[in-house]
């Protein structure tokens, strides 16, 4: 089944590569997002902003790597080497770059890590499958595509149920994270970092204020059951599309919005094309490192306890720079006079009596293995 495997992802990779990576499946559609983000991204930066990234990174090893106290010496342990499959928003892409790093320094080079970039080795599930079974060593991944593999991960999909910054970091670090760990263990991974996409919002070219504002918007969603159940019952006609056609359907009209993370939403210059940008918050996603459990049990106990370690740091690193960032990418938005609209408590209570009147909830609930966890959430 690896070989099986390795193949298929090889003769993908070389077929993306002579079709231009076009959006025929899911790994071309997040490769060819990857790359339109990438570049976007590289063109609206300044070298100042580039500069900015690049001393963030270096502050940020030489910080973990002045806290690593009591850690073992490696340096003579056999070698580990790590694939890794990195994201493609940038407090991500930055907090690989840190981890990486750090790794290789504490470790003496006895744990190889070879980054790669921007989902160049497909996408999310493609990425976390090929780690299941061992012929990529890490990778990262959104919950979406995961459900069918990680069924609790649909705790992720419940709209409205994590509403402010330490509940969602609770719901990772507590014992829904900690279930998903178990879940992910039984299946030959195991998750070493629950970083962070952060809170996904609406743009739009019509302003929201109420559900009444929603009605019959064509908005792009992830093909996933659950949230274009949830934006049903706001009124919306959800619309499932791959990322990379987002844009264009964005310029032609195919679609009124698209909803995503302030980086994804700035990184895309999605507000270039949207007149509205509303903070909706709606659901909150967490972008969960995973190792394949084998790899990871071949490394040393000494090993292990530098790699947890740069792995623990990585994480607090990448929530703490994704908040920055947040906080700038907004202000810049406001500056640059984008209409941004916040919506009020009494909007957001509607929104979520609207869903649980609809039973979304309880599809969320049996959509999981352990159903209790919800409950606790909802409570």
């Amino acid at each position: 089944m690896k070989k099986f495997l390795s193949v298929v992802l090889a003769l993908t990779m070389v077929l993306c590569l002579l079709a231009g990576c076009g959006s025929g499946s899911s790994a071309s559609a997040s490769k060819s997002a990857a790359a339109s983000a990438s570049k976007s991204a590289a063109a609206s930066a300044s070298a100042s902003a580039s500069t900015s990234a690049d001393d963030a990174v270096t502050a940020g090893v030489a910080d973990g790597v002045s806290k690593a106290s009591n850690l073992p010496d490696v340096s003579g342990d056999k070698t580990v080497n790590i694939i890794f499959s990195g994201g493609s928003f940038q407090s991500e892409n930055e907090a690989e770059n840190v981890f990486t790093q750090m790794v290789q320094k504490l470790s003496g080079g006895s744990i190889n890590v070879e980054w790669h970039q921007y989902n160049e080795l497909g996408g999310d599930l493609d990425v976390i499958t090929n780690v299941q079974f061992g012929d990529i060593g890490m990778g990262i991944s959104s919950p979406a595509p995961l459900t069918t593999m990680l069924p609790n991960m649909s705790v992720f999909d419940a709209y409205y149920l994590i509403n402010d910054q330490q509940q969602a970091y609770d719901v990772m670090d507590g014992n829904i994270g900690q279930q998903i760990d178990k879940d992910s263990e039984a299946i030959g991974m195991k998750i070493v970092a629950w970083c962070e996409n952060g809170w996904r919002n609406l743009t739009c070219n019509k302003e929201v204020h109420s559900m009444a504002d929603l009605k019959g918007m064509k908005i792009r969603t992830m093909e996933n059951s659950l949230q274009m159940a949830a934006w049903s019952a706001l009124g919306a006609n959800p619309t499932p599309m791959s990322f990379g056609e987002v844009y264009t359907a964005l310029q032609q009209g195919t679609i009124d919005g698209q909803e995503n993370p302030l980086g994804i939403i700035a990184s895309n210059s999605f507000m270039d094309i949207q007149k509205y940008l509303v903070m909706s918050k709606h659901v909150y996603t967490p972008m969960p490192w995973f190792i394949n459990l084998d790899l990871y049990n071949s490394m040393t106990d000494n090993q292990k306890a530098v790699y947890d370690y740069c792995c623990q740091y990585a994480q607090q690193w990448q929530r703490d720079r994704n908040v920055e960032l947040n906080t700038t990418i907004l202000a810049d938005f406001k500056a640059k006079n984008v209409n941004v609209i916040e919506l009020d408590d009494a909007t957001i209570q509607s929104f979520q009596d609207a869903i649980t009147s609809a039973k979304v909830y309880d599809q969320v609930k049996a959509a999981m293995s352990n159903p209790e966890l919800l409950d606790t959430l909802m409570k």
